[in-house]
């Protein structure tokens, strides 16, 4: 059902509550080499890419109940290794690629990097505007075979949609949402139960593809970076994201096919990810009332879909 103002103004106050439980304690280096926890600085880290924020170096911090920690090279920290002559491939994206709440060896990331050098740059609150700064500073260093766009619904948003609140407002709202999460374990439930959430945040996202001029920016930023990637000799991917309910609705190819249509004219090779996820309930595909979020499994459908579409293999 379409939403109302009140109901989107809502919902984004809601989104920034949430977004703002990402950043909690880390865990980094002082002076003399030794570990150190920082109390209430985030993940995130300004100006790592120009003027691009990126991963916090050397941390380690809590996102939706997963522990989450970072190199020294502003990428995420996985536990396998992958073989000595593994490609190295280059992930830009927002929280759904850098994984939130999932386990990080257990998120298509993580899980590739089983068979690949994975370099994550995906960090929550990135969008389009981000990932030509971020790669072009990162395929500059060279080393880089490919690069994998994740692109989510979202990343679409005109720059005034994802604002972010005051600073004060962070240090009222943070303590207090952070305390909820802890202690009231039927917070999720009595949330879920007031509105549905997903449905809203995809009806609305949705209808942004029927934007000519959001669609004509996105191609325009995102060829640039696919001109930085085949500068570098890189290869370059670009995995559209499907939301829960995208899952269930029967216009969504036509509803996405703008966006498509423009990266295959511009001959970028793209991929519609929904079909790696079907044939599966799609509640058990994403995290509870969270249609943008994949749980465990729903990584796993996508790391299987990478992994046979960039030729390593297709199983877990």
């Amino acid at each position: 059902y379409p939403a109302t103002a009140d109901e989107l103004a809502a919902l984004r106050a809601f989104s920034f509550v949430d977004r703002i439980n990402e950043s909690t304690t880390v865990t980094g280096q002082d002076d003399e080499g030794g570990q150190v926890t920082i109390p209430g600085r985030a993940l995130v880290a300004d100006s790592v890419y120009g003027a691009t924020p990126g991963i916090t170096a050397n941390a380690r911090g809590e996102s939706a109940g997963a522990w989450f920690t970072s190199t020294s090279d502003h990428t995420w920290r996985y536990s396998s290794a992958p073989p000595t002559d593994a490609p190295t491939w280059l992930f830009l994206g927002d929280s759904v690629t850098m994984g939130t709440g999932v386990d990080p060896d257990s998120t298509f990331a993580g899980r590739l990097a089983k068979r690949a050098l994975v370099q994550n740059t995906a960090l929550i609150g990135l969008g389009v505007r981000d990932y030509v700064p971020t790669a072009q500073a990162r395929l500059a260093r060279g080393g880089v075979d490919r690069v994998v766009l994740v692109w989510c619904l979202n990343d679409l948003y005109p720059p005034t949609s994802n604002a972010d609140a005051p600073a004060g407002m962070r240090g009222l709202v943070g303590p207090l949402h952070g305390f909820v999460l802890r202690h009231v374990r039927t917070y999720q439930v009595l949330k879920a139960a007031l509105l549905d959430r997903p449905r809203v945040y995809y009806d609305h996202d949705i209808a942004l593809y029927a934007d000519s001029s959001l669609i004509a920016d996105a191609r325009s930023r995102i060829a640039g970076v696919a001109q930085s990637a085949t500068a570098s000799g890189a290869a370059f991917d670009v995995v559209v994201m499907p939301y829960r309910d995208a899952l269930t609705d029967a216009e969504w190819s036509s509803r996405i096919a703008p966006l498509i249509e423009a990266l295959a004219a511009e001959d970028i090779s793209v991929v519609d990810a929904s079909s790696w996820l079907a044939g599966a309930d799609p509640v058990d595909l994403f995290r509870y009332d969270d249609g943008i979020h994949l749980s465990a499994r729903g990584h796993a459908r996508i790391a299987e879909g990478l992994a046979h579409r960039l030729g390593t293999g297709d199983e877990f």
